[in-house]
C-alpha cells in the first residue's frame, strides 16, 4: 500500500513539472479580431513606443484591428501561433476560415541599414496578412502582380 503511495506522488509529481514545463515553455499566441465582414489587409507594426501596448490574456496577445486594418503597438514581435475571430454586432466572436481558408499571404517584415560611418537605422516589425475568400485574395494578387 505504501509503495503504491509512493508511486503515485512521484507520478503526480512528474506530471506536475512537465504540465509546467510545456506552458512555460510553450510559444504565444496571437489572437485578431477584425470588424464582421472586414476583407483585406491586416498590417501590424510592433514596438512603437507612442502606441499602446497589446491586451494580454493568459498567453495571448489580442489585436483589436481597426476599420482600416493597420495597427501599431509598443510591444515586441514574439513568435507564435494566430487565430482571426470577426466580431459581430452582438459582441460575438466567429472564429474565420471555419468553411473556406480566408488568411492568404502572412509575411512579416524587417531590416537594418548599417552606414559606413557606423550608423544603424533599424526599421520596426511588421506582420501583415491578407483576410477574405480565396476569390478576394486572388483578385488582390494579380493587383499586386
Amino acid at each position: 500500500m505504501k509503495v503504491l503511495l509512493a508511486v503515485s506522488v512521484i507520478v503526480v509529481v512528474l506530471l506536475g513539472i512537465i504540465g509546467g514545463y510545456t506552458a512555460f515553455m510553450s510559444p504565444e499566441h496571437h489572437k485578431y479580431i477584425v470588424s464582421d465582414g472586414y476583407t483585406g489587409w491586416v498590417e501590424v507594426t510592433f514596438g512603437q513606443a507612442e502606441s499602446q501596448p497589446l491586451e494580454k490574456e493568459h498567453r495571448t496577445y489580442v489585436y483589436h484591428i481597426p476599420a482600416n486594418g493597420k495597427l501599431k503597438t509598443s510591444t515586441p514581435m514574439k513568435a507564435g501561433t494566430m487565430s482571426v475571430f470577426y466580431l459581430g454586432r452582438d459582441g460575438k466572436l466567429t472564429e474565420t476560415g471555419q468553411y473556406e481558408e480566408t488568411i492568404h499571404a502572412i509575411s512579416t517584415r524587417s531590416h537594418s541599414t548599417g552606414y559606413a560611418d557606423g550608423r544603424r537605422e533599424d526599421s520596426p516589425t511588421v506582420v501583415s496578412f491578407y483576410l477574405g475568400s480565396k476569390e478576394q485574395w486572388e483578385s488582390e494578387a494579380e493587383k499586386v502582380n
